[in-house]
């Protein structure tokens, strides 16, 4: 595990705190969630369900939606959020939207090349996007926000689509997501164990890797990390990666996750090449800096050491 039980505990008394105190502030009533049956989404329904419960039992009214949201969901996910809904005493809400995929589908007549799959796939997360902010309107709320700091910093989400309005999760890794998910003991190992998936049938399997490279979240964090060390820009040109000093560091950083260069150069394309993205700022994050809370920051050496030999322990076993 990359946290310790100390930093669990710190993470999510401040992610509690800060949300409590922009509702509060901004006279929000409630928050529409929506529920993948993943990792991320599982984490943010233990913090929604927590917070809910906070202000309510302090005498201010709030409720709080779970919904699945099904645009060719594939069955197991449903059953995974099912089971979450049922572990932290939540009710959880069913809508089928493919009849309004099949109606966009027929409308803009994508194709089925890998492109075409693309857009279905922004079209199906902007159609829950959709969803969601109604119900958040209806609660006189906010949607909620599931994204990370691992998706993000590669381009893994739909602009429209993913976003939510508030964030707690924005500045942490998917590891990091990971253990507080397993130290909180309301998420199950069907979830704590499933291979990341894009959720949007982009590719014919579904995973996140077929669109990320082979290397895992714990993978891509670390080298990236290295590259942002020595002054690579995650906003700046994919040109950069055509330094002597990157290409370099791309043999060194494989030599020590026993990768290829080429698969490290993948993952930091990915990075340069889904810039425009991060330079939109569309989601209110309300966490402090990860100093503050007691998390290494990312490109730091302290993060690259707990990390490679988080990485160095899995080779090993």
């Amino acid at each position: 595990m990359i946290l310790t039980y100390v930093q669990y505990e710190n993470t999510i008394e401040t992610a509690l705190e800060k949300l409590e105190q922009y509702i509060r502030e901004n006279g929000l009533q409630g928050v529409a969630l929506g529920v993948s049956g993943g990792l991320d989404s599982a984490l943010m329904a233990y913090l929604t369900n927590e917070l809910a419960e906070r202000l309510n039992r302090g005498g201010y009214s709030f409720r709080a939606e779970y919904w699945f949201l099904d645009i060719e969901s594939k069955p197991s996910d449903f059953q995974k959020a099912r089971d979450l809904a049922q572990q932290l005493g939540v009710r959880l809400d069913y809508q089928n939207l493919n009849h309004l995929l099949k109606d966009w589908s027929s409308l803009i007549d994508a194709g089925s090349d890998h492109h075409g799959r693309v857009r279905q796939g922004n079209i199906k997360a902007r159609l829950r996007n959709i969803f969601l902010r109604d119900r958040a309107q209806a609660l006189f709320g906010y949607m909620g926000e599931t994204g990370n700091w691992s998706e993000h910093i590669v381009g893994f989400w739909t602009i429209g689509g993913d976003q939510g309005d508030l964030g707690v999760l924005g500045s942490l890794t998917k590891s990091e997501i990971h253990d507080l998910a397993r130290f909180s003991g309301r998420v199950s190992e069907s979830i704590l164990r499933s291979k990341a998936g894009d959720g949007l049938g982009v590719t014919k399997k579904g995973h996140a890797s077929d669109q990320l490279g082979d290397l895992t979240h714990l993978y891509r964090d670390y080298l990236i990390s290295r590259f942002l060390k020595v002054g690579f820009d995650h906003l700046g040109s994919p040109d950069q990666l055509l330094m002597p000093k990157y290409q370099s560091l791309a043999h060194v950083v494989a030599r020590e996750i026993s990768a290829t260069s080429e698969q490290v150069l993948f993952v930091m394309g990915k990075v340069a090449q889904t810039a425009f993205k991060r330079r939109l700022v569309l989601v209110r994050e309300l966490m402090p800096s990860r100093i503050e809370i007691g998390l290494p920051i990312i490109g730091s050496q302290g993060f690259n050491n707990l990390y490679l030999a988080a990485i160095q322990k899995e080779l090993v076993e």
